[in-house]
């Protein structure tokens, strides 16, 4: 479905009484003209083809690799990280939300905030460090997101060092509420807490 600017949002949902496609198509709308990210130097493309895929078996994440050349990007929602945090299964507008904020948290970085410098050729190899690397990556988006964030510090943070990687929970507190940093910076300081000691 086309949507304003050019912009086409193509909702596939497993089971779509329990995740109505309209919800997340709302949603998503919502999300890409009132991210807390696009600001005067940072604006959302104005030709772009969102793909999204929602069931219970998907990893939610946003797939951005082919966007420079096909204007396209792909976005998995497991069905399950989307219900009211109250217990109550059902599908919350509210979660939906601040899970879409998140993820396009990582498109806006990536691919449309020269500042942020994102080389995808050069993320870490599978491991550790990897695995670090995303997790100081969510938390430096969470921290910028306040109020539209998935999750809180404390929630990251136990996240975090429950990991591979073991981050201590100061490293994810620095990055969640320090200064901006680049991609380098944060490779740089997964490499810190992922080298062995020497």
């Amino acid at each position: 479905m086309c949507g304003p600017s050019g912009i086409t949002i193509n909702v596939t949902c497993a089971d779509p009484e329990e995740v109505p496609p309209d919800l997340v198509r709302r949603c998503v709308e919502r999300v890409i003209f009132t991210h807390p990210f696009l600001v005067s130097r940072v604006a959302m493309p104005r030709h772009l083809v969102i793909e999204v895929s929602v069931s219970a078996h998907s990893c939610t994440g946003i797939q951005h690799g082919a966007y420079p050349s096909t204007g396209h990007i792909s976005l998995e929602l497991n069905e399950i990280s989307l219900f009211a945090q109250d217990g109550s299964f059902e599908v919350s507008e509210d979660q939906v939300l601040k899970i879409l904020y998140h993820e396009f948290g990582h498109f806006i970085d990536a691919r449309l905030d020269p500042n942020f410098r994102y080389d995808h050729d050069r993320r870490p190899p599978q491991g550790p460090m990897r695995v670090a690397y995303y997790h100081l990556w969510d938390a430096y988006i969470d921290g910028r997101l306040g109020e539209f964030a998935p999750y809180t510090l404390q929630e990251r943070q136990n996240e975090a060092a429950k990991c591979q990687a073991a981050l201590p929970e100061a490293a994810i507190a620095s990055i969640w509420s320090g200064p901006p940093v680049s991609f380098d910076e944060i490779l740089s300081l997964a490499e810190r807490y992922t080298s062995p000691i020497g």
